[in-house]
């Protein structure tokens, strides 16, 4: 599949982000206007909501709606640096249309409703419109390819091929997607696959030149992928439970507030990972019985005590990285937790 006539400045971003990171002090003011004033950008902000770039620290994206009925792109190539796709976390969000994914080369991994997916080469995973998912950053000879589809854009026309799949009309209608935040999996036959990449380039050349019916063409093309996908009757309909998702989000949370312990206030951490305040307090109150201010106070008091009793620092250097400025606080809600001060703590539980 020739990708690359149709998904250009893709491969140019791609090529100034890791410019952006090898590079000296001096060329990143330059390189930086130039990622955002890119060609990519441009034609994302014509097709989906502005995606955000920070390039001093992460790259994040909020790609929750599409301006079009059918929109198709392909992720950013990254670093190809061992591990380098896990090491820059790219925030939760959802969508409110249909997301394809597929794997042309290489590998993908998406944290879908909490749970690592690894997608190979030849996969397809279809997204609901809610489901809470982040992507890992693609390593720089992956090539994965997205389809996004408004939810009634192709409905009327799939309903009589999915009528034999139950599940699946269900996840068109998203009846359950609602509740149940669903994705389906795909793994074609070679030979349907061979046929599937056949349409897929169909459908990229004639969204690239929109030529006059291109429109009408495109929602053809959708509806034979579709068709070809489901001919053998091999997928995969996925749903998780809410507290179980709640539960792999919290994990994530938790992880992040440890490793970064003075950026923990609720605002910091839900412009982390793009939820709103509020809903992140519900989350984390739903997921563990306590509101987001006293579930960080224990957390960041536990791993102070971790910290005091397993290393030699002195208490001082402990809360500064703990991010405590006031020692009078900090003992009063120690001494709280624990009935007695840091000092009586670490001389009682000293370890080795």
């Amino acid at each position: 599949m020739e990708y690359e006539k149709y998904f250009g400045q893709v491969l140019e971003f791609g090529e100034l982000i890791r410019e952006y990171y090898h590079a000296g002090e001096a060329q990143r003011a330059a390189l930086g206007y130039q990622i955002q004033h890119s060609r990519f950008l441009a034609e994302y902000e014509k097709e989906q909501t502005r995606m955000e770039v920070n390039v001093l620290n992460k790259i994040t994206c909020q790609t929750q709606r599409i301006k079009r009925d059918f929109v198709a792109s392909m992720a950013v190539p990254g670093s190809d640096e061992p591990g380098g796709e896990e090491r820059v976390q790219m925030p939760y969000h959802c969508h409110n249309y249909l997301e394809l994914v597929y794997v042309l080369r290489g590998r993908y991994v998406q944290y879908i409703n909490g749970i690592r997916h690894e997608h190979k080469a030849g996969e397809f995973c279809l997204l609901n419109p809610n489901v809470v998912h982040r992507d890992a950053v693609c390593r720089a000879n992956d090539v994965i390819l997205f389809f996004c589809m408004s939810p009634s854009y192709v409905y009327s026309d799939l309903a009589a091929y999915f009528d034999p799949h139950p599940e699946l009309k269900a996840f068109m209608e998203y009846k359950l997607g609602r509740s149940a935040r669903q994705y389906v999996l795909f793994a074609p036959a070679p030979e349907t696959l061979a046929e599937a990449e056949s349409v897929m380039e169909q459908l990229l050349k004639e969204n690239h030149e929109k030529k006059p019916g291109h429109h009408i063409i495109l929602r053809g093309l959708v509806v034979r992928l579709f068709s070809l996908l489901v001919r053998e009757g091999w997928y995969q309909v996925h749903w998780e439970d809410p507290q179980k998702t709640q539960e792999s989000i919290l994990a994530d949370i938790t992880q992040y507030i440890r490793r970064h312990p003075q950026a923990s206030s609720r605002r910091q951490v839900a412009e982390h990972f793009h939820f709103n305040p509020d809903y992140l307090n519900r989350l984390v109150t739903r997921a563990s019985g306590r509101c987001y201010t006293a579930y960080v106070r224990d957390l960041l008091l536990e791993e102070t005590a971790a910290r005091l009793t397993g290393s030699g620092e002195s208490i001082r250097s402990i809360l500064q990285d703990m991010g405590y400025s006031n020692r009078g606080y900090f003992n009063r809600i120690f001494s709280e937790k624990y009935g007695m001060l840091p000092n009586q703590y670490r001389k009682d539980n000293k370890t080795g």
